[in-house]
C-alpha cells in the first residue's frame, strides 16, 4: 500500500481522542537591551498566537489529515478554555465534547520567542484530579462515542484526566466494543494499559518503565518484549528522535530510519504521530505501512515551527524526496503531479515533460525518454487516452489500452510519472504543469512542437532528443502482419 492509497482510505475516518486538552501560546518579539531591574532581557512583544495543543493538538493533526476527530476533555472555566473552544469551533471535522471545571484552569503552555529563538515557557496547570462527577460523565461519553469510532486514542500529558483508576475502565469500554486503542503515555507503570492495541512511548520512557538500556536496535527489542509480556499489551511503537522509530510486537521487530528534513521545532511532532498511525491503521493499512506514514508526517511536522499540523498535500510534497519506486505510485492524474511537482521544485529539482501514443513500447521509445531523463532530474510523461489515440491513429488503434500503455511506461527507471490526456494534444496539460524542460523527437522542428511556446515564455528549454532509425509502432505492426 502506497502514500496515495493511505491517504485515500483515510478519507472520513472517525477517531476519538480522549486526554488533556491544552493551549499552547506563542508570543513573538525581539530582544534589544537587559533590564536595569536585574540581569534579565527585556523582550518588546510583537505578535501573539494561540494554538490547539495537547489532546487537542492530536485531535486538530487527525481532521488536517482529513479524518474526523471526537475529542473529550476537560478545560477550566476561564479565558484560555474560551479561547481553546474558540479555535476548535473552527474545525468542522472536529467534535469537542469538553467538561468545565471551575476549580481548575485549562491547562496552557505560554512560550516567549524572540528572534526565532525561545526565551522563556511558562505553564499555567494544576494537575491534580478531576472529580468524579466529570469522570462519571466522561466515561459515559467515550461509552456513546465509542460506537461509531473506527480507532481510538488516548492521549496522556499528566494532566489529570487520565488517571491509574479510568485508564483501565476507559479501555474496558472500548475493547468490549471493538476499538483498537492507541496510548501515548507519561505513566511508568504500562500495566494500566492492559488490552492496548498499541502503546507508543518514546525511547526515555521505555527506559524508565523497564530499567533496561535502550541504546541499539536490540537493546529497544529487548525492552520493549520484556514490557510487553509484563503488562500484556500487543505491540510499543518507540519513537527514537534523530534514530527513527521501532514496531515491535511479541514476534515482529521492526526498525525504520528517521526521514531527514530541517528541524525547526519539534513541539507536537507526538501528537502527529500518533493521530497518522491511529488513522492508517482505522484506513487498513498493513502495521509496516502505517509506520512509515506515521514517520513522514513527523518528518514534516518538525520542520514547521510552533505546535503543527500535518496536510496531505506535504506528505506528497516530501514523499518525493525518495524517488518513486513503484508502478502504482508513477499512474497519477494531473493534480496529483501538480503536488508533487511542488515538493520537487522545492528541492531544487528540474522537471522534464514529454508526450506520446507508446502503442507498443519499442528500443526507439526506451533510447528517447532515457536521453530525456538524463537531461532533468524528474520526467513527466503525457500519454495519449484510447480515444486520442484513435482520433489521431485511427479506428484499430490503440493496440493496447492506455491502462496497460501506462504499467508498461511506469516501469522503466527513467519515467517518474505518467498522466493520461484525453485531447489531440498535450498543451493543456503542459499549460497547468508548466515544465522546466519540454522534449520531443527530433522530427518536430521547435515551431511544431506543442506548448513549446508557452515554456519558452516561461523561461523554461525545449530540446529535440535523438531518434532511433527505422523504429516505430507503424512499421511493427506492419512487420507483425506480414
Amino acid at each position: 500500500m502506497n502514500i496515495t492509497d493511505i491517504l485515500n482510505n483515510i478519507k472520513n475516518k472517525r477517531i476519538m481522542v480522549v486526554g488533556d486538552a491544552m493551549l499552547d501560546c506563542y508570543i513573538e518579539g525581539a530582544v534589544m537591551r537587559i533590564s536595569p531591574e536585574a540581569p534579565v532581557p527585556i523582550m518588546k512583544n510583537a505578535k501573539t498566537t494561540k494554538l490547539a495543543g495537547g489532546s487537542a493538538n492530536v485531535a486538530r493533526n487527525i481532521t488536517s489529515l482529513s479524518g474526523v476527530a471526537d475529542l473529550v476533555a476537560v478545560i477550566g472555566a476561564d479565558d484560555y478554555g474560551h479561547d481553546l473552544c474558540k479555535l476548535l469551533a473552527e474545525d468542522k471535522s472536529l467534535n469537542a465534547h469538553f467538561f468545565t471545571d471551575n476549580k481548575r484552569p485549562t491547562t496552557t503552555k505560554i512560550r516567549h520567542v524572540a528572534q526565532g529563538q525561545h526565551l522563556l515557557r511558562s505553564d499555567i496547570e494544576d494537575s491534580n484530579n478531576f472529580s468524579d462527577k466529570h469522570y462519571a460523565a466522561l466515561l459515559k461519553t467515550v461509552e456513546k462515542l465509542a460506537s461509531s469510532a473506527d480507532c481510538a486514542i488516548l492521549s496522556d500529558y499528566d494532566k489529570g484526566i487520565l488517571t491509574a483508576e479510568i485508564f483501565p475502565q476507559i479501555l474496558t469500554c472500548l475493547n468490549q466494543a471493538g476499538v483498537k486503542t492507541i496510548i501515548d503515555p507519561k505513566k511508568q507503570d504500562f500495566t494500566l494499559f492492559k488490552g492496548a492495541y498499541l502503546v507508543t512511548p518514546n525511547r526515555a520512557e521505555l527506559q524508565q518503565a523497564t530499567g533496561l538500556a535502550v541504546d541499539s536496535d536490540d537493546d529497544i527489542t529487548i525492552a520493549a518484549r520484556q514490557l510487553l509480556q509484563k503488562a500484556e499489551i500487543n505491540a510499543l511503537l518507540i519513537t527514537r528522535s534523530e534514530q527513527g522509530m521501532s514496531y515491535i510486537s511479541h514476534d515482529t521487530a521492526y526498525h525504520i530510519p528517521a526521514q531527514i528534513l530541517t528541524v525547526f521545532d519539534v513541539a507536537g511532532a507526538g501528537d502527529t504521530v500518533i493521530a497518522a498511525m491511529a488513522l492508517a491503521l482505522a484506513g487498513g493499512a498493513p502495521i509496516k505501512h502505517a509506520i512509515e506514514f506515521a514517520n513522514i508526517t513527523a518528518a514534516v511536522s518538525v520542520s514547521k515551527r510552533g505546535t503543527a499540523t500535518v496536510t496531505p498535500q506535504e506528505i506528497l510534497r516530501f514523499a518525493p524526496h525518495k524517488r518513486i519506486k513503484t508502478i502504482a505510485e508513477k499512474m497519477m492524474t494531473a493534480d496529483d503531479a501538480l503536488t508533487l511537482i511542488d515538493g520537487w521544485r522545492e528541492q531544487g529539482l528540474s522537471i522534464g515533460f514529454t508526450n506520446g501514443c507508446f502503442d507498443i513500447l519499442h528500443a526507439g521509445h526506451v533510447f528517447s525518454l532515457s536521453e530525456a531523463a538524463s537531461k532533468c532530474d524528474r520526467l513527466i510523461v503525457g500519454l495519449n487516452a484510447d480515444e486520442s489515440v484513435k482520433r489521431l491513429k485511427g479506428d484499430d488503434r490503440p493496440l493496447n489500452d492506455e491502462h496497460h500503455r501506462a504499467l508498461v511506461l511506469a516501469g522503466l527507471q527513467a519515467v517518474d510519472g505518467i498522466v493520461i490526456f484525453g485531447d489531440d494534444t498535450p498543451f493543456e496539460l503542459i499549460q497547468k504543469i508548466m515544465p522546466d524542460k519540454l522534449f520531443k523527437g527530433e522530427d518536430y522542428q521547435i515551431d511544431q512542437i506543442v506548448g513549446a511556446d508557452i515554456v519558452q515564455a516561461n523561461g523554461g528549454t525545449v530540446e529535440r532528443i535523438a531518434l532511433m532509425d527505422n523504429l516505430s509502432t507503424t512499421k511493427l505492426i506492419d512487420k507483425i502482419q506480414a
